[in-house]
């Protein structure tokens, strides 16, 4: 384990140069396993102001904090510990989560999914295999938004038995509004713009964290799955925009209206399906629009 900072960096931080110079190193270790974007690696010079986007980014694309701070504490606190942890899960797991991507796309799409769809989830994983929040990597949660809303058109599979587990409904975003409450860009029943904002879904990979009670709303005491979005410019404020997992009344068979950019499903399901893929599982939103970030 590489030596922790005596005092904080960044926005609120004393920012002595021996201490920015050891969180300089450590991020570039996380850009070097390309999970910050396409950030470049960092000058390790000790100046801490050019320093505060990646910490900011490491923030959200790996610790999932909606409202980074720029600050990183010396230890206990949470940042300095994940930065000073290898990004990488350890090669023994990370040539099994390889080994287990390659088998399931030499043997192809199970479960009623588009092939091409499959296959660029499963490239997404492989990408993201190295991520330190990727803890249950056989399970893999695919969202087609090419498909209408009111046809089942979110997956859930277990990679280790090639096996579909789940297959339901799930809303996208509706977009905005004006002044007078009348929709901007209205989506319809199958979404054609994706934004990482403004109350549009966001494609790409995501990781899933913990299952907690919502105090918003109509969610009111029922249970809620936030998610990481691991791709910066495409789906990275996702934390901070409140995009979670949740049940709802307007997603139901045949029925199913528009979610602010969360990924709502049936009330009746939505509980057993976080339960499934809460702590680390990941997941990939698809539409022919996505282009990878790196």
């Amino acid at each position: 384990m590489s030596e922790s900072i005596k005092l904080a960096v960044g926005k609120k931080g004393s920012n002595r140069a021996e201490d920015v110079k050891i969180v300089q190193n450590r991020l570039n270790v996380y850009v070097g396993a390309k999970l910050l974007g396409d950030r470049k690696p960092l000058v390790v010079d000790g100046d801490w102001k050019p320093t505060v986007p990646y910490i900011e980014d490491f923030q959200r694309l790996i610790l999932g904090k909606g409202k980074p701070d720029g600050t990183v504490d010396p230890l206990p606190g949470s940042s300095m510990a994940q930065l000073l942890k290898d990004p990488s899960p350890g090669l023994l797991g990370l040539i099994q989560t390889h080994s287990m991507v390659l088998h399931n796309m030499a043997c192809g799409p199970v479960g009623g999914i588009a092939a091409d769809a499959w296959n660029e989830a499963l490239k997404a994983m492989m990408r993201f295999a190295n991520h330190p929040k990727l803890e249950r990597p056989h399970l893999l949660t695919i969202i087609d938004f090419r498909i209408s809303r009111q046809d089942e058109r979110l997956w859930v599979f277990d990679l280790k038995t090639q096996l579909r587990i789940l297959h339901t409904w799930v809303a996208h975003g509706s977009g905005p509004k004006d002044a007078k409450g009348k929709l901007i860009n209205p989506q319809g029943d199958k979404p054609h713009h994706f934004e990482d904002g403004m109350k549009y879904s966001s494609l790409g990979a995501f990781i899933t964290q913990g299952v907690s009670l919502s105090d918003l709303g109509h969610l009111n005491n029922k249970p809620a799955m936030k998610i990481i979005g691991l791709e910066k410019g495409i789906n990275a404020r996702s934390q901070e925009r409140g995009v979670v997992f949740h049940g709802a009344d307007y997603v139901k068979p045949k029925a199913v209206g528009n979610s602010w950019g969360c990924f709502a499903t049936p009330a009746t399901v939505n509980p057993g399906l976080v339960d499934k893929i809460k702590n680390g599982s990941f997941v990939f939103a698809y539409h022919n629009a996505y282009r990878p970030s790196v």
